[in-house]
């Protein structure tokens, strides 16, 4: 017997659910402790004291001219004088990890989950497989920037769904929630706001001027204006010419063909961020001709495909696609098109195909986890080093200690020192620790 999709959830029904509860439960207690215990990354230092609020929004501005414009980055300099880091990120990330689960699921099913077994399944495969994403979810600064602002991006998405159906007369308080996810995505990072202008303003050429569609105009015209403002500030941000003048990048066809496209370094990367996808993806196409499914019916499959291509094509343009939080939108979206295929295959194949699909996910995400947390315990080893300097500032009396450019190659698996110190405290802000 098949199961077929369920039938309309709501947020309500899911807090109604107690197998839903205790899942929930389960992965923010497992993201809590995680967070709480490793906030040790030589970057996150600069953000364990509490300062000003004029001290906060130096540092924000000085991100936003100097290094980062990204709103998430702003934002974790703005939370700075409200609550030290490893308190706020050990919440957020608490929140955002069963939150960005259950929007993943929503965003390749289609409909929040439900109590049933087949739901339960598919978001226990998308947890373990957040956690093994090569970009990373342990980086917890770094999640302001990719992580949070993806999946928030992903329930703007999900808020503006219906316009690919031709309705676009959402409710206003809808609406209301939407306005402000469209700023935060279009100011989110590089890749996201492009990917989303160009889909949603192709939706909406499509159906108001050939469709002819009247309807929720001006809701339409307000969100998508939210969205470009974002993405404006983003793209035209004094750090954007600052960050490449430091990395010897001119954009020019030579550059990108031959430094980027051409580039052995960047599809050999590629395929390193990818080899765990490519294995699943490759399990699913092989249990569903197994099973005589169609692999891609949907048009809500199609338009994540056509995004999926989109965030690539956009790293043909950048000079290195060796930075991994780069990958991150694309890795929620090729998850939320593999979590539908492990919904619908569920149905099939039943308890051993998916024992055997979720073994095969686990074994490739240790292949990650397991170094990350050997990194964890050999920066731990490194926090003598400022215990030590700590103790040397009290012994002259001092009551701060002031972190150096030098202090933040603290970790034997960092190869580089972080600019950070060098670019966002030009405005001699500097991160310091009340001893």
């Amino acid at each position: 017997m098949q199961h077929a999709l369920p039938s309309q959830q709501t947020i309500g029904g899911m807090l109604k659910s107690p197998r839903l509860l205790i899942f929930a439960g389960v992965v923010a207690l497992f993201a809590f402790l995680t967070a709480w215990y490793t906030h040790t990354d030589p970057e996150a230092l600069t953000h364990f004291s509490v300062r000003s609020a004029r001290e906060a929004w130096q540092f924000a501005m000085a991100t936003y001219l100097k290094m980062n414009p990204r709103i998430g980055e702003m934002c974790i300099y703005l939370c700075d004088f409200a609550i030290p880091f490893h308190i706020l990120g050990s919440i957020l990330f608490a929140i955002f990890l069963p939150v960005g689960t259950i929007a993943i699921f929503r965003l390749g099913i289609g409909r929040l989950p439900d109590s049933s077994w087949q739901s339960i399944v598919t978001l226990t495969f998308i947890f373990i497989a957040t956690l093994g994403f090569h970009s990373g979810v342990f980086w917890f600064l770094a999640n302001f920037n990719w992580f949070y602002a993806s999946i928030l991006a992903v329930c703007f998405f999900i808020s503006v769904e219906p316009w690919f159906r031709g309705n676009f007369a959402l409710s206003w308080p809808r609406c209301a929630v939407t306005l402000p996810l469209a700023f935060i995505s279009g100011m989110s990072q590089e890749n996201t706001p492009a990917v989303l202008v160009v889909m949603l303003s192709t939706c909406g050429i499509y159906w108001f001027v050939f469709k002819k569609v009247r309807k929720g105009i001006l809701q339409y015209l307000l969100i998508m204006a939210m969205l470009i403002a974002g993405a404006y500030l983003l793209y035209t941000a004094p750090a954007r010419g600052y960050r490449a003048s430091e990395a010897h990048w001119e954009f020019s066809f030579e550059n990108i063909l031959f430094n980027s496209i051409l580039f052995p370094g960047n599809w050999i990367y590629f395929l390193i961020c990818f080899w765990r996808p490519f294995v699943i993806g490759g399990l699913l196409v092989f249990f569903s001709f197994f099973c005589g499914r169609k692999l891609f019916p949907s048009l809500r499959t199609r338009l994540l495909l056509v995004a999926f291509i989109m965030l690539w094509s956009i790293l043909l343009f950048a000079p290195w696609w060796g930075a991994p939080r780069g990958y991150m939108p694309m890795d929620i979206i090729l998850l939320s098109i593999l979590s539908r295929q492990v919904y619908r295959l569920f149905s099939t194949i039943r308890t051993r195909g998916i024992l055997i699909l979720c073994t095969a996910q686990f074994i490739l995400t240790a292949t990650l986890i397991i170094p990350r947390y050997v990194s964890i315990y050999a920066t731990h080893q490194n926090w003598s080093r400022i215990v030590t300097k700590a103790e040397e500032c009290k012994g002259r009396g001092e009551s701060t200690l002031i972190l150096k450019d030098s202090d933040f190659d603290l970790s034997p698996i960092i190869i580089h020192r972080l600019p950070i110190p060098k670019l966002v405290f030009a405005r001699e802000v500097h991160p310091s620790i009340p001893l």
